[in-house]
C-alpha cells in the first residue's frame, strides 16, 4: 500500500541519515588526529609511514595494499588478510582512492578517511554491506606506480 511504501522510505531516509551523521562525526574525529590534513574535498588524510620517490598521476596505474572499514571498525575488505595486492589505474576507482594515493610517494602507507561522496555516495554498495552515504576509512600502503602514462600502459599490455 501507498502508506506502507512511505513508512518504508521514511524509515530508509531516516537510517541514511544516521549514516551520514555518525561519518561527519568520524570525519571531525579523524580531522583532530595530530598530522591529519583535511583536503578541499573533505577528505581527510594521515600518514603513518613516509613513502620515497615519485607520487602517482590522475594517469598512472598503481599497485596497492588496501584494508576498507566501516567508520565502526568493521573490516569490509582487506587486501592484506586476502594476501593478494591490488592494481588498477587511479582513474577507475572511487575518487576517495584517487585523491589520497596521489598524496602519497611509493613506499608510503596511510589513514585516509572519506566523505560518502568520494566513496559509494548515496547508493552504498550491497555486495559489501555498505549502507548508503557511509563515510569510510581506508588503510592505503602504496606499493608501486606500474605505468606512469596510459600510453605507456598500453604499449607494455602491446608487448
Amino acid at each position: 500500500t501507498a502508506k506502507a511504501d512511505t513508512m518504508l522510505y521514511l524509515r530508509a531516509a531516516e537510517k541514511q541519515e544516521a549514516v551520514a551523521k555518525l561519518g561527519k562525526d568520524a570525519l571531525e574525529k579523524a580531522a583532530a588526529e595530530e598530522g591529519a590534513i583535511t583536503t578541499k574535498s573533505g577528505l581527510v588524510f594521515l600518514s603513518i609511514k613516509e613513502g620515497i620517490g615519485d607520487s602517482p598521476s590522475p594517469t598512472d596505474a598503481v599497485e596497492v595494499h588496501a584494508e576498507g572499514m566501516t567508520v565502526d571498525g568493521t573490516v569490509f575488505d582487506s587486501s592484506y588478510q586476502k594476501g593478494e595486492t591490488l592494481s588498477f589505474p587511479l582513474y577507475g576507482v572511487m575518487r576517495g582512492w584517487s585523491e589520497g594515493l596521489m598524496l602519497m610517494k611509493v613506499g608510503g602507507k596511510a589513514k585516509v578517511t572519506l566523505p560518502y561522496a568520494l566513496a559509494y555516495g548515496d547508493f552504498g554498495d550491497g555486495s559489501l554491506n555498505i549502507p548508503p552515504r557511509s563515510t569510510l576509512v581506508f588503510t592505503l600502503e602504496l606499493l608501486a606506480i606500474n605505468c606512469n602514462s596510459l600510453l605507456e600502459c598500453a604499449a607494455d599490455v602491446d608487448e
